[in-house]
């Protein structure tokens, strides 16, 4: 779908009229064609972001629409980290089957024989310390085991005795407990280093939403347009906040002059800045 962009800062909105750009309106099939593109095409807004921290929590100030304010209230500064942690195998101790491991809420129990998915069990088949990391590895992936059951998904991946689990996301969510009913059989450390990002600052915000409007000259009819591209938007945001590819389609709306307002009073984060 075309973003029609307006560069030019002295048209009123609602002024500038695009009647029928493919797909068009007036010839639609409402069953296979996309929404047409008539309509009027507004300049985007840019409201100076301004918030306030009270007890650890920062709101908006007042209320902001455009740019800016997605910015701040759907990015953040990237100083977020994924919760890693181990489980280290060591067969000999012994390993027995009806010993147990937990991650988080999943409980896994060991068995004799092949592993049965959806039964949260692991195989001492192996009677390895490789072997039995890759199957404990196997059954952590195994959505029918621990889909539904986990806070948010992990991966686990064994090499050698070692099975290293990552969280799918950063926060302090991945901060899960390991534990095992047969140390040193199976030994857990973590899971720890989960940190959750923090807010982008409101001065960032600004300044990376004007530099966004920059990459096409929004305003300044001496220079040409640039690309608006997921590259070249991420390199224009400042304070670590980055879009994703699923969000560029909101910022170049946003650009296209679609409408977005963060009101007086939204929480932007709980630790302040």
């Amino acid at each position: 779908m075309p973003y029609i962009i307006m560069k030019r800062n002295d048209i009123p909105d609602g002024i500038l009229q695009v009647l029928d750009m493919e797909p068009n309106t007036s010839q639609r099939n409402y069953t296979l064609d996309p929404p047409g593109q008539t309509k009027y095409v507004n300049a985007a807004q840019n409201d100076t972001v301004v918030t306030a921290t009270a007890a650890g929590i920062e709101t908006m100030h007042r209320d902001a629409s455009g740019l800016a304010a997605w910015i701040i209230t759907n990015t953040n500064d990237g100083t977020g980290a994924a919760a890693v942690g181990t489980l280290t195998v060591a067969f000999a101790t012994p390993l027995i089957p009806g010993d147990t491991v937990t991650v988080g809420p999943q409980l896994f129990t060991a068995v004799a024989g092949v592993r049965t998915p959806g039964s949260n069990d692991f195989s001492l088949a192996a009677a390895a310390d490789a072997g039995i990391a890759t199957d404990l590895a196997a059954a952590i992936n195994d959505p029918l085991n621990s889909a539904g059951a986990l806070p948010l998904v992990l991966t686990a991946v064994g090499v050698g005795a070692v099975v290293t689990l990552t969280a799918s996301m950063d926060g302090a969510a991945g901060n899960l407990v390991l534990a095992s009913s047969n140390v040193p059989g199976v030994t857990p450390v973590g899971m720890a280093g989960g940190v959750d990002a923090g807010p982008v600052a409101a001065a960032d915000a600004n300044t990376g939403a004007v530099a966004v409007l920059a990459l096409y000259g929004y305003g300044d009819l001496t220079v040409g347009a640039g690309v608006l591209n997921l590259a070249a938007v991420n390199g224009a945001l400042v304070g670590g906040a980055v879009i994703t590819a699923a969000q560029l389609p909101m910022v170049l709306n946003l650009l296209a002059g679609a409408k977005y307002e963060a009101p007086r009073g939204v929480q932007i984060s709980d630790t302040g800045v």
